[in-house]
């Protein structure tokens, strides 16, 4: 049922058979090739990885379009092995060099790309943990407003949506291109903290032992920040099939089965404060801390 992963640049390796799907009825499908649909997409070398963000959107992805084959016809990935900065990533899918990413939404984005509105990460990419230094808690439990966090300053990707953000709401910030950088900036102490996803967090920390970071223990910071993926404007059957078969994913429960077992199984977080901030695009939202029922779960 599910196909190898092919290599832009001639290289091919195969991957579990989780990650790539064709339809039930792969034989059929595969002798008539015009009915298969070849979508490149962006991948970083760790993205095969199973605890990878990567892996998981695009299982997400095969798992759409595994939905819709019975109608749409087969497909296949092919993985353009990239380290491309948000932009360049933006620009490859404009040039039609890859035909989907996935990204956090920001109006920028959606002036010049075609989102697929269905939520990847349902609510869990509003919430944002912290990762501080190893022994710097002590100075974060007085914290309890928006205010008081801006005692301290944050780091992020000058070219990450969140960076708008973090302006908005008068959040002192340093910027720095790059990812892993930013890890490495903290430890050096070139900003207090750096606010990450609550599906990022404790993997992105493990990732980095000998920096010493931890997740913060009190604090959540909130804000709409869905997931979608995007398509060349010029392609809206794509975006079209993909919203299909996700919404036909999420109807029979097969999106909640992949989701809780790859996004959920390893956040542990205990969050005892909430801090609501806005987000450019949504500024006119304002979620009270009285409206977090869906994560009651976690709470102490």
């Amino acid at each position: 049922m599910f196909a190898a992963l092919q290599m832009v640049a001639v290289i091919c390796i195969s991957l579990s058979s989780a990650l790539v799907a064709v339809a039930d009825s792969a034989e059929d499908v595969n002798q008539t090739p015009e009915k298969v649909t070849t979508l490149i997409l962006p991948m970083h070398p760790r993205d095969n990885i199973v605890t990878s963000e990567g892996y998981f959107f695009s299982r997400v992805l095969a798992l759409a379009l595994e939905k819709t084959a019975g109608t749409d016809g087969g497909f296949r990935f092919l993985s353009a092995i990239i380290m491309l900065s948000v932009n360049r990533l933006k620009a490859a899918l404009r040039s039609g060099h890859i035909d989907v990413i996935w990204s956090p939404t920001s109006p920028e984005f959606e002036k010049v790309l075609l989102p697929v509105r269905v939520s990847l990460l349902k609510e869990f990419s509003d919430y944002r943990i912290l990762i501080i230094r190893g022994d710097d808690q002590a100075r974060y439990n007085h914290i309890k407003t928006v205010t008081d966090l801006r005692e301290f300053s944050g780091g992020m990707n000058s070219h990450w949506a969140d960076m708008a953000v973090m302006e908005v709401n008068q959040l002192p910030v340093v910027s720095a291109g790059g990812y892993g950088r930013l890890f490495r900036m903290l430890k050096a102490k070139r900003f207090d903290y750096f606010s990450r996803g609550l599906y990022q967090v404790k993997r992105e920390v493990d990732m980095y032992p000998n920096l010493q970071l931890t997740m913060e223990e009190n604090l959540m910071l909130y804000y709409p920040s869905p997931h979608y993926f995007f398509v060349n404007r010029d392609n809206p059957a794509l975006a079209e099939r993909i919203e299909r078969g996700l919404k036909l994913a999420l109807a029979d429960g097969s999106f909640d089965k992949l989701f809780f077992k790859k996004v959920c199984s390893n956040n542990q977080c205990k969050i005892k404060r909430f801090i609501a901030i806005e987000n450019l695009p949504l500024s006119v939202q304002r979620i009270f801390f009285s409206q977090f029922h869906f994560i009651r779960f976690i709470l102490k």
